[in-house]
C-alpha cells in the first residue's frame, strides 16, 4: 500500500541534508533545514513533529516577519549592548542599509537559502573590495546567530555560515605598504604654514603609527617624557561617535588589544617637551 504524502508539507534531501518545505498560506511555501536523517520516512516523521511543535509555540517562521523587519529589531538590540564599540554598530548599520536591506529586505527569514546567499556574494564581489564582502557577510552572520538566540527563527544552523557560502567569499590579500619619504615628513613638520600644534601631532603620528583618535585622546598624564625610556600609554581614544547619545567624546580604544604602552621616538620627545615647556602657554 502506497504511503500518502503529508498534506501541506514536502521533505527532500539537498546534499545529504533534509529540508522541509511547508505551506504558510495558499501559493506560498517556506523551507527549513532539518538536518541529516537515516531515511526519507524518518525525515518526514521528524518534519511533521517539528512543524507541529513550532506552530504550537509560535516559533515557526510562518512568513509574518521579513529580514528587513528583523534587521531593524537587531540593530536596536545591538545599539543597547554597551559591550559593543559604537564603530562596530555603525559598521553594521552601513552594511545593512547599503547592501543587506536592499537585497533581502522583503525576503522572509525562513526562505533564505544557500543558493540565494551564494548569488549575493558573487554580486558583491563585482562591486566592492574583498574585505568589504567579508565584513558584510560577517554582519549578516552575526544577525542570523542573534536571530536564532532570540527565538526569531527555529533554524538549527546558521545558513550564512554554510560551507557553500563561505567558499564563495573572496580572499583578502595584504595591501601595499605606503612609505612617506623622510624629506617629505621633515618638510611638513618644519613648515611655518602648518600650525605648531599640528606639527607636534604629525611628529607623533609619523613616529608612533598610532591612530588619529588615539593621539587626539592623549593627555599629559599618559606621557612619560623624563623617564629613562620615554613612552606613552594608550588606553582611550577620541571618537566622533563615542556612545549612543554623544556625538564626540573620549571613549574606549578601537579594540581591547589596542590598550598598550609604546616607547617615544627621540624626535617626538623633543617636540612634546617643546610643546609643554614653551608652546603650551602661547597656544593653549
Amino acid at each position: 500500500m502506497k504511503r500518502a504524502k503529508p498534506s501541506g508539507l514536502s521533505v527532500f534531501s539537498r546534499d545529504g541534508i533534509y529540508v522541509v518545505a511547508y505551506q504558510v498560506e495558499p501559493g506560498r511555501w517556506v523551507q527549513h533545514r532539518i538536518g541529516a536523517h537515516p531515511s526519507q520516512q524518518a525525515a518526514e516523521k521528524y518534519a511533521r513533529t517539528w512543524l507541529a511543535e513550532q506552530r504550537a509555540t509560535g516559533g515557526a517562521p510562518d512568513g509574518t516577519k521579513t529580514i528587513g523587519e528583523l534587521l531593524t529589531r537587531w540593530l536596536a538590540l545591538r545599539g543597547g549592548n554597551k559591550r559593543l564599540a559604537t564603530s562596530t554598530v555603525r559598521g553594521n548599520e552601513d552594511h545593512i542599509e547599503t547592501h543587506l536591506r536592499p537585497r533581502f529586505g522583503e525576503t522572509r527569514l525562513g526562505a533564505l537559502t544557500v543558493p540565494m546567499l551564494r548569488d549575493f556574494v558573487r554580486e558583491l564581489r563585482d562591486k566592492v573590495k574583498p574585505s568589504t564582502v567579508r565584513n558584510v557577510m560577517a554582519t549578516f552572520s552575526a544577525f542570523f546567530e542573534d536571530a536564532r538566540a532570540e527565538g526569531w527563527t527555529p533554524a538549527t544552523s546558521n545558513v550564512v555560515r554554510d560551507p557553500g557560502v563561505r567558499r564563495e567569499l573572496p580572499a583578502v590579500t595584504p595591501g601595499a605598504v605606503v612609505w612617506v619619504p623622510r624629506e617629505v615628513v621633515q618638510a611638513l613638520v618644519m613648515s611655518r604654514a602648518v600650525p605648531a600644534q599640528r606639527r607636534v601631532r604629525y611628529v607623533l603620528a609619523f613616529t608612533s603609527g598610532a591612530r588619529d583618535g588615539e593621539l587626539a585622546g592623549l593627555t599629559w598624564a599618559d606621557l612619560e617624557l623624563d623617564s629613562a625610556t620615554p613612552g606613552m600609554r594608550f588606553d582611550k581614544a577620541f571618537a566622533l561617535r563615542a556612545d549612543r547619545h554623544a556625538y564626540a567624546a573620549i571613549s574606549r580604544t578601537k579594540t581591547p588589544q589596542s590598550v598598550r604602552t609604546t616607547p617615544l621616538h627621540p624626535a617626538a620627545v623633543a617636540a612634546l617637551r617643546w610643546w609643554r615647556d614653551v608652546a603650551w602657554e602661547v597656544h593653549v
